[in-house]
């Protein structure tokens, strides 16, 4: 099968935890600014605040509007900000550029260009990748990162090859070289402090029906989705990625979550507990 027609498990639970997240959610939108990079029209949005700034990084797929619910949260006491990555929303999509190292230039590039030295960082999903790169290439910009479900190594890349799912399974172009495979997470080069949050599911997925499992997918798809949860669990891959994280990262805090997704900070029942953990993690001193 192409692999344009393959939707990975990852991305089938991500959109339809985004869906309900955004369906229940009266989301403000801020106006789209741009900044050129490194000779690339970056987009980014400015949700107001003073005080420290906090910038914050999407997922894949996503724009910076991915935190327009989420953002306005902090901004009696911090100046915050979003940026999307080339490739994604209404930045420019080169034909190259989209490895890891340069991402992490790009987030550099952009501090450059709007004149801010020290900055606080909070990533979701695949951002974790360059907001770890930046941190351990550029340690004195980095004051303070937060993973949202986002420190992860790639085991999880290889057991979806395993499972016969390419990657990545979809998206744009652009998108689809957005690849992380590239590049493993040095977070023992990190010496900001770190906070992590993981979502740890509380239900063996391989035992779900392909209905709640991959919805939209054909028989044979839906058949490598679940071996591929199968092989999730086999491995006991949540413990193991927050096992490596705690060990390697030199100054990490940890929360685990239950009960939610891999949108857990739009989810109504944990968005103001994450909240406040977050704010008490970037005002201590």
């Amino acid at each position: 099968m192409h692999p344009k027609r393959f939707l990975s498990a990852f991305a089938a639970l991500i959109l339809a935890a985004t869906a309900r997240a955004q369906s229940t959610l009266d989301l403000p939108h801020p106006v789209d600014q741009f900044a050129v990079v490194h000779g690339l029209k970056l987009q980014y949005l400015d949700w107001g605040g003073r005080g420290d700034v906090v910038l914050f990084l999407p997922g894949l797929g996503a724009s910076a509007h991915h935190f327009d619910s989420f953002a306005p949260r902090f901004t009696a006491t911090f100046h915050v900000l979003g940026l999307t990555r080339r490739g994604q929303g209404l930045s420019d999509k080169p034909s190259a550029g989209y490895d890891t190292a340069t991402l992490a230039e790009d987030i550099n590039g952009f501090l450059d260009v709007m004149g801010i030295q020290r900055v606080n960082l909070i990533a979701h999903s695949i951002g974790g990748m360059e907001m770890t790169q930046f941190a351990g290439v550029h340690p004195g910009r980095a004051a303070k990162l937060v993973h949202l479900d986002a420190a992860y190594g790639l085991e999880g890349v290889q057991l979806m090859a395993d499972a016969g799912i390419p990657y990545p399974p979809y998206r744009s172009d652009p998108e689809r070289q957005i690849n992380t495979s590239q590049s493993t997470p040095d977070f023992a080069s990190v010496k900001a402090p770190v906070l992590s949050f993981f979502v740890v599911p509380d239900i063996g997925y391989a035992a779900q029906p392909d209905s709640v499992l991959c919805p939209a997918c054909s028989p044979d798809v839906a058949a490598n989705v679940k071996r591929f949860w199968q092989l999730m669990e086999d491995k006991n891959y949540w413990n193991m990625q927050i096992d490596r994280f705690r060990r390697e990262t030199k100054q990490a805090r940890v929360v685990v979550l239950h009960g939610t997704n891999h949108m857990f900070f739009l989810d109504p029942n944990h968005t103001d507990a994450v909240v406040e953990a977050i704010e008490d993690f970037l005002l201590e001193r």
